[in-house]
């Protein structure tokens, strides 16, 4: 085994990334045209996270990206003006929801010096 493997098994048994509670369990629901808001149990930080990311899946299909946010905030077309991230604590709201939204959301989080924080929960939306 290479040095790059050990590194990575390494890391995978010392746990570099933690993400135990750090969004609800879920299913969160929601109706559609409403709002929800994916709230982390994350702690703002002294100094601003090195990136935040969220992205949403459907019957476990490719991860869409929502927006990433480092020292700028890419955010997809299909979320623009949908979406408002809280960089202090990653959390996010989503607005104007149609029944296409329901599934899977994810975030991704890394702090300076920190394990990375990785949480996902679900969303379904209900036909008003």
């Amino acid at each position: 085994m290479d040095t790059v493997t050990h590194f990575i098994l390494l890391g995978i048994i010392s746990g570099l990334t933690k993400g135990d509670d750090v969004l609800p369990d879920g299913p969160l629901t929601a109706a559609v045209g409403g709002t929800v808001m994916f709230n982390t149990t994350v702690t703002p930080p002294d100094k601003r996270f090195l990136s935040v990311a969220w992205s949403f899946s459907f019957n476990n299909t490719q991860p869409i990206p929502i927006i990433t946010s480092t020292s700028s905030d890419t955010i997809s077309p299909e979320y623009e003006g949908r979406i408002t991230l809280n960089r202090s604590t990653g959390s996010l709201e989503l607005r104007d929801l149609a029944l296409t939204d329901s599934g899977e959301y994810r975030v991704n989080i890394i702090q300076d010096g920190e394990q990375q924080i990785i949480g996902s929960t679900r969303l379904e939306i209900l036909d008003a």
